[in-house]
């Protein structure tokens, strides 16, 4: 075997696809180069090709050596065995037991893994077989462990047995909204936990069953910067930011934090900040920390913290990090010991540790409040974590930093995209149980009514781009699909969750019918699936899906209808000057053709203005298939700006764009709770 088929046969040893489908079909090879950079990434110390050899041979003695997988998925109603290899000469003795979650013992019948060889091999001098080995039937839903024991030594594995599938939605609707973009309340720089709250009960009062918003978890808003939501500092924590400081706890009993609150400097600076259309997270964050600040200081909010930290088994860790973070810069800067993990007193200010323990303390409590209120929650997990964030760092074992996350070269980015944050790495997650991922799953789901998976085709592979080089020389590597869909199924179960699926785009097939079997709710979003064609001008709604006109990366529809988006698609240089033109005539003909298809359903009856098209097309999805409508708050007054532009940064105001209205002027705009109630009369069964 030649030295670069011995680095494709490592390469597939090891989860790399080595080759994919590319955009329009097209076949696209990974170079060696890309192989020995994501093989390196992997952890897999190669110079050069010449060396797969002896790595190649490694890894396979290494794979025949691990007696059982780290992690064995067993899905209620299927088949359950798990695949054992050992030596031959030991595999006449082994003692299997399972230990269940709720700590009982159920024994397992190693003699009929014994009588089920599935192969053999001799590697370095040694005969290795494989036994397939049966699982109980009937076995409980949760977390357990087997172990074997047999002559040379002990092996375990965790066994996930999760339900077939996730919880289904009720057939309903939803409003959704960035709570960045809500209006706040008078005086308020910015939206809070209690805007959420507000916004909750309002769609539960017009007989919406979801609210849905963009992931609520902490970003950099201070020092370093980055407020997208889809860069977490961690997905293990609750944003600070939102923070109501006076429903915080302690506040009424706090003569300095109401002090500081009714300060005139204070009430003219948060003034100024709700009256700008924009929102400033810094100088925001900085208005609300001066008053958390002086409440945890407090000895009361102190125990509190301290108590909320005792229940929640990253909170002082967290904080602590964030206070180092504070006094060293980002953690790649720091010494070797605290990179390591290791913060020592003296290494951060515990003023600044208090503070973070406490900001914690009260967006937990607010963000449960919110998901109390009314609607229940429609939740977005975000597929990764900022690479300067705590949990790259407390984890970091279980991320390949050395490579980002990205997508592979398309129409739309010709060179691929490169998103910034570092993959989990599949092997090392596994080898620890998935405990992170499982954690970050309970922490979403706790207040979430419905989840949406970002990027859901992240359980099945990820398009890793290793560094130093460019994302057109990324590749994909492969995930453990099956277990990663076990826990989600089996935390949907335990908490009562509906999930839908992010999966727009280029999907293949079998990521969609892995959905359809876990019961993973698909997306539809009308933008993408309209034509100029009268007599069809959309594509059918899968059954189940969550229907929308847009997301938060897509045009508001009004901007869609009107072509707006190609305008600013050619300013920000995602179109030529003479391409703009062209894609603003297609468009008119596309509304065109929309108009007379929505007439032929008997959905529109008007003259077809930007309102009445809105309405028709909510109107469109509520009749159909789909499980859960989701409403964007903005398409309902003919918001024209969006709130995000995909492939741009801080050159246009992602993120920030404060909604137009508030909510109770927003409730006295003509048409709108007459259409939420057709729409309820058209979801609810």
């Amino acid at each position: 075997m030649s030295a670069p088929s011995r680095l494709h046969a490592l390469a597939y040893l090891n989860g790399v696809q080595t080759s994919y489908r590319g955009a329009g079909g097209r076949m696209v090879q990974a170079s060696d180069e890309s192989l020995l950079h994501v093989l390196r990434a992997l952890g897999i110390p190669l110079s050069s090709a010449d060396e797969a050899d002896d790595a190649l041979r490694a890894g396979r003695l290494q794979a025949w050596r691990q007696v059982l997988p780290p992690v064995v998925p067993v899905f209620a109603g299927e088949p359950a065995d798990v695949t054992v290899r050992l030596p031959a000469s030991e595999a006449g003795g082994v003692a299997a037991e399972l230990r269940l979650e709720a700590d009982a013992a159920v024994p397992v019948d190693w003699g009929a893994a014994a009588r089920q060889a599935e192969g053999a091999i001799d590697l370095d001098g040694r005969r290795f077989v494989a036994c397939r080995l049966p699982l109980p039937d009937g076995l409980p839903l949760g977390y357990h462990r087997l172990d074997l024991r047999f002559q040379s030594g002990e092996a375990s594995a965790l066994v996930i047995c999760a339900p077939a599938s996730a919880p289904a939605a009720k057939r309903a609707w939803g409003a959704f909204l960035p709570l960045h973009a809500a209006r706040p309340a008078a005086g308020e720089p910015a939206a809070t936990y209690t805007d959420l709250e507000r916004l909750c009960r309002w769609t539960r009062a017009r007989g919406g069953a979801f609210f849905g918003t963009l992931p609520l978890s902490p970003t950099f808003v201070e020092q370093p910067y980055e407020p997208s939501p889809y860069s977490a500092i961690s997905r293990l924590a609750w944003s600070p930011f939102y923070v109501d400081l006076t429903r915080a706890p302690g506040f009424e009993h706090s003569p300095p934090a109401r002090a500081l609150a009714s300060d005139p400097a204070f009430q003219a600076e948060a003034r100024a900040l709700s009256q700008m259309p924009l929102v400033d997270y810094r100088r925001t964050m900085a208005l609300r920390r001066r008053v958390m600040e002086a409440l945890s200081a407090e000895p009361a909010n102190a125990r509190g913290s301290l108590a909320f930290a005792a229940s929640q088994p990253h909170a002082a860790s967290y904080a602590r990090f964030m206070a180092a973070t504070e006094r060293h810069g980002t953690w790649p800067t720091w010494s070797d010991r605290m990179r390591d993990g290791h913060l020592d007193a003296g290494g951060y200010d515990d003023r600044a540790v208090a503070y973070h323990l406490y900001a914690q303390w009260a967006a937990h409590l607010q963000a449960e409040r919110a998901a109390e209120s009314g609607a229940g929650l429609y939740l977005d997990f975000p597929l990764g974590t900022n690479r300067d964030g705590f949990d790259v760092w407390r984890f970091q074992r279980q991320f390949a930093v050395t490579a980002s996350v990205g997508a592979p070269p398309d129409p739309l980015a010709l060179q691929g995209q490169d998103w910034g944050f570092p993959p989990l790495h599949p092997r090392r997650s596994r080898e620890h149980g998935h405990a992170y991922f499982i954690e970050s799953v309970r922490h979403h789901m706790r207040h979430a009514a419905m989840l949406r998976i970002d990027h859901v085709m992240g359980l099945h592979r990820q398009f890793w781009v290793p560094h130093p080089l460019p994302a057109s020389h990324g590749v994909y590597v492969r995930y453990p699909d099956r277990e990663l869909y076990a826990i989600l199924t089996l935390e949907a179960h335990r908490h009562a969750v509906a999930i839908t699926g992010e999966d727009l785009g280029t999907v293949p097939g079998y990521v969609r019918a892995t959905m359809r079997r876990r019961g993973f709710m698909p997306m539809f979003v009308a933008e993408f699936s309209l034509h100029a064609d009268e007599t069809a001008a959309m594509d059918p709604v899968p059954p189940g899906a969550v229907a929308s006109l847009g997301t938060h990366d897509t045009p508001t529809f009004a901007a869609f209808l009107r072509g707006h988006d190609a305008a600013l698609r050619g300013t920000s240089g995602q179109l030529t000057a003479e391409q703009v033109p062209g894609e603003q005539r297609g468009r008119a003909e596309l509304r065109r053709r929309l108009v007379a298809w929505l007439r032929g359903q008997g959905l529109l009856t008007g003259a077809g203005d930007d309102a009445e098209i809105v309405a028709a097309m909510l109107k469109a999805l509520s009749a159909s298939d789909a499980g859960v409508v989701l409403v964007n708050l903005e398409d309902l007054w003919l918001e024209e700006e969006p709130q995000n532009v995909p492939g741009t940064g801080q050159e246009l105001p992602n993120w920030r764009r404060k909604a137009r209205y508030a909510l109770d002027e927003f409730e006295r705009l003509p048409g709108i709770s007459d259409l939420l109630r057709q729409l309820t009369e058209l979801t609810v069964d």
